[in-house]
């Protein structure tokens, strides 16, 4: 996969903190990379007037061709977690994404994951953001309340980055339907075209096949993104039994598969 790297420990001193503090570490690291260490004591009678039982928290904000992730397919990170607690709560911390300058709310993902001295990592579908052409910012919070007072936490944030498929790939192709009449019309399939930019066109092909032979195959011209085709089947004599529904990309290696089951109708 293709990788743009927004940010690492190199980038500590843009991060801007609250309530907690935010610098380049290399005692902790997955990729080798400086990590982004996010350090918190857990303070019930300090931080903000208002809100003494706050929400400490990082971030960045992105800008120029920063803000436009509609041309990859996740956003990928690891994060490693030190406390002086025996373990985590149930909601540890929130990733959250802001996008569209108010024209979308933000996108908040609960790193419910997290363990103590455990690396986790965090891969998010870009097809997950309603405005992925216009990222504002990027953060991560914790919620006091969900801590004692004095608790101590260590988050070590490594290699936030853009990830893309190098070549065409059909990613989390399913059959809609698992099982289907033997009189059926048509055979839907869902998944998501990766690796294509953004305004490009690709063929994909859908094949049912059962023992090597094929029943039904139909061609179609798609974009990238999350798509939902159906194969016309209603030439084809299905007989009762096990089948593949195939899907191939023009401009890619891979093919994609999923079972089907044929039961006999109770129409026929």
């Amino acid at each position: 996969m293709e990788k743009r790297v927004l940010f690492d420990g190199n980038s500590a001193k843009s991060w801007y903190s609250e309530e907690g503090t935010t610098k380049a570490a290399s005692e902790v690291s997955k990729s080798g990379a400086p990590t982004l260490h996010w350090h918190i004591d857990v303070d019930y009678f300090g931080g903000e007037a208002k809100y003494p039982v706050g929400w400490p928290r990082t971030g960045h904000a992105l800008k120029g061709d920063e803000c436009d992730w509609s041309g990859w397919d996740y956003l990928h990170l690891w994060i490693h977690t030190r406390t002086s607690r025996p373990s985590l709560p149930r909601v540890p911390a929130v990733m959250t994404i802001l996008q569209g300058q108010g024209k979308s709310s933000p996108l908040q993902i609960v790193l419910s994951d997290l363990k103590k001295d455990q690396w986790l990592e965090v891969k998010l579908p870009v097809s997950k953001l309603s405005l992925a052409r216009e990222v504002q910012k990027i953060q991560f919070n914790i919620a006091e309340d969900q801590y004692h007072h004095q608790d101590t936490l260590d988050f070590h944030i490594d290699e936030i980055a853009l990830l893309r498929y190098a070549a065409p790939t059909l990613v989390d192709f399913t059959s809609v339907n698992a099982v289907v009449f033997s009189d059926a019309k048509a055979v839907p399939a869902s998944f998501s075209l990766s690796g294509v930019k953004p305004d490009e066109s690709k063929h994909v092909t859908l094949q049912l096949k059962r023992d090597g032979a094929v029943a039904a195959s139909e061609k179609f011209v798609t974009k990238r993104g999350v798509q939902r085709l159906a194969l016309d089947v209603s030439k084809a004599t299905l007989k009762q039994g096990e089948y593949e529904l195939i899907g191939s990309v023009e401009g890619g290696d891979a093919v994609a598969v999923s079972r089907v089951r044929v039961v006999e109708s109770p129409w026929r």
